[in-house]
């Protein structure tokens, strides 16, 4: 490991630290989350024009109108995306598409010291985790209901719960390719979130098509009914229509003559890629830029405009494998692309309202390859191309498919273009194994110093929290605190700084940035987790059970945040407060088991010892299988 370890303060009575980092880091705002199956009005924004440091930021326009509207009058070419899987990107478990086998025999698997079991109930989908001892004796079995369905089922689904404004993601998925269950994406470890796995306005911000948000300075909280528009629709591509309606139907056109709506095939080309990378560049890490959120992109606009891409030297792996997000990045690597000078982009393949059928694609993207290629088409003789499994398919060969790196049974087609794909499958593929994460593309040269400062040092924590690199932390932290000499007020830098503090055990400084984010803003998850753990630490217990007590008001299914809770409740000697607080983190997450253990203890204080027995043999059978 490239720098010193970072070490954290392990008190034999404070076993809580690892699982609440994993918990912030969840609530992080900065990570990419691994939903990948596709392929705000309501909340007004009132905020005058924001300055910071020369750079002005418009309001977004609350303008939309709903693909419904649009097809009014282009009813033909919403019928031709209607075949598309963006239009089928996220949709009420009851309302989608049958593509996953419910019977008994296929619909349930094990993983990770765990069961797993999906059950239909007429319109209503329950996934069950549960656990059985070594005789098949049962030892939990928690059943949750899921809302909505994350993805068309072209290469699978994820599903979604709806608690209270609060998204969440299921740990099953359907895997399409293999037609299977299995773990979603990133739960493939012993440790993973269950079912508490917050899903972010970062990832909704491309799963759907519109949210609606409770206000713009509450992130990832929504209404009762999440989404103004459920799918990905034409405003997506096209910009909020309201305008374009307007005077369409007054026969009046913008100055320009564009009809106050978007083409993106008229475009320049750094304008056309960003209606396409603002879902499929994903990169290592998204970083906001001072003053947006991921609902502020608009086409038209440079997405850098909105949040800087971090990516690292090769978006694929030793192995071979890449990222499923990572089609832009190989494309860029291309000769294809670096020859074309700016002609070629997404749609110059793509058709962003169909997708060809099976039997048409070869010739499709033929067709598109012989627009540059016509003149010295492939150096194979007719016969032998036409074979197959080729079949005269272009991409059969210089695009094959590839594992994906982050998605089981998953695979994805290699963007690079390659000429001889199996002599140059190694080329753009060295990662140096401690190399910093780079902006991507130039739009660093195109941000103000001090953002890009700011940007890098957000980049940096996340990558020093991911690999345990104190030499990283550190120079996040200075990075970090230079930034916030532009902008004091920057409630991302300044949560992200005491999170630094917090990690190198300077608690007194870790207090002062976290508080500093939470005056400015009060719901702030990350900062009362980690406030409320530092406070514990430091066993200033009052001040700790009020930060806690105020984030689970706000996400009372974070099963890791019971504990400390629960602990510092004893310490001040509301036992039976603390009694009640440990079974509820059980209740959210049965697989905690420093919690249990806390409660076996509290049973025993309360004198319950038949209680406090068996939460301890439940204990020891849920370790055991936990450690298998």
């Amino acid at each position: 490991m490239n720098g010193q370890n970072m070490q954290v303060s392990q008190r034999s009575r404070t076993p809580y630290i690892a699982g609440v980092f994993a918990a912030v880091a969840v609530i992080g705002l900065l990570t990419v989350i691994g939903l990948f199956w596709f392929f705000p009005e309501g909340a007004q924004d009132p905020r005058p024009l924001q300055k910071v440091q020369g750079v002005v930021y418009e309001p977004p326009r609350a303008d939309y109108v709903g693909s419904k509207k649009c097809a009014e009058c282009h009813k033909d070419i919403a019928d031709i995306y209607e075949t598309h899987p963006m239009a089928h990107s996220i949709s009420p478990v009851a309302e989608a598409s049958p593509i996953e086998n419910y019977e008994d025999d296929d619909s349930s698997f094990a993983a990770v010291g765990r069961n797993y079991r999906v059950e239909r109930r007429q319109q209503t989908v329950i996934h069950h985790e549960s656990m059985t001892d070594f005789t098949g004796r049962p030892l939990y079995d928690q059943g949750v209901e899921v809302h909505f369905a994350i993805g068309s089922g072209a290469k699978g689904r994820s599903y979604l719960i709806a608690r209270g404004g609060l998204l969440f993601e299921s740990p099953i998925t359907w895997y399409s390719e293999e037609q299977r269950w299995d773990l979603s994406p990133g739960y493939q470890h012993k440790q993973h979130d269950r079912f508490a796995r917050r899903i972010t306005d970062d990832c909704l911000s491309c799963h759907t098509g519109r949210m609606a948000l409770i206000a713009r300075d509450q992130p990832n909280r929504y209404q009762p009914q999440p989404f103004l528009e459920m799918a990905i629709g034409c405003e997506r591509c096209h910009g909020p229509g309201k305008q374009h309606v307007e005077k369409h139907m007054q026969a009046v056109t913008a100055p320009d003559g564009d009809s106050f709506i978007v083409n993106p095939a008229k475009l320049e080309p750094r304008l056309r890629d960003s209606i396409c990378n603002q879902c499929h560049l994903g990169g290592k890490v998204r970083i906001l830029r001072t003053g947006r959120s991921y609902h502020d992109f608009r086409p038209g606009r440079p997405v850098d405009d909105v949040w800087t891409v971090f990516v690292a030297d090769s978006s694929f792996k030793p192995d071979g494998s890449a990222l499923l997000t990572s089609h832009v990045e190989q494309m860029h690597a291309s000769a294809c692309f670096r020859g074309a000078e700016g002609r070629l982009g997404c749609i110059s393949c793509h058709d962003p309202h169909r997708v060809p059928p099976p039997d048409e694609r070869a010739g499709f993207y033929r067709n598109r390859c012989n627009q540059c290629h016509s003149k010295h088409g492939c150096s194979l003789p007719a016969q032998e191309r036409a074979k197959p499994p080729a079949s005269n398919s272009c991409v059969h060969c210089h695009m094959p498919r590839i594992k994906s790196s982050d998605i089981a049974h998953t695979s994805l087609t290699d963007h690079r273009v390659l000429r001889k794909p199996r002599e140059q499958s190694g080329e753009y593929s060295k990662t140096k194994p401690h190399g910093d994460w780079k902006i991507f593309g130039d739009a660093g040269e195109r941000m103000p110093q001090w953002e890009v400062e700011r940007a890098r040092g957000l980049a940096l924590f996340e990558q020093a929290h991911a690999s345990g690199d104190l030499v990283q932390l550190r120079k996040s932290r200075e990075l970090l605190l230079s930034a916030l000499h532009e902008n004091s007020e920057d409630v991302a830098v300044l949560s992200v700084l005491g999170f630094t503090y917090f990690l190198t055990q300077d608690y007194q400084q870790a207090r002062r940035y976290l508080e500093d984010a939470l005056s400015l803003q009060p719901l702030h998850e990350k900062s009362l987790s980690i406030l409320g753990l530092t406070c514990y630490l430091t066993e200033d217990y009052s001040a700790g059970l009020d930060y806690l007590d105020r984030l689970l008001k706000l996400n009372s299914w974070d099963g890791v945040a019971h504990g400390p809770y629960a602990e510092m409740l004893d310490a001040t000697g509301n036992l039976q407060r603390a009694l009640e607080a440990a079974e509820r983190g059980l209740e959210v997450d049965p697989t905690v088991q420093d919690l249990r253990k806390t409660l076996a203890d509290f049973y025993r204080k309360a004198g319950k010892t038949d209680e406090s027995h068996r939460q301890l043999l439940l204990l020891k059978e849920i370790g055991a299988r936990l450690a298998r």
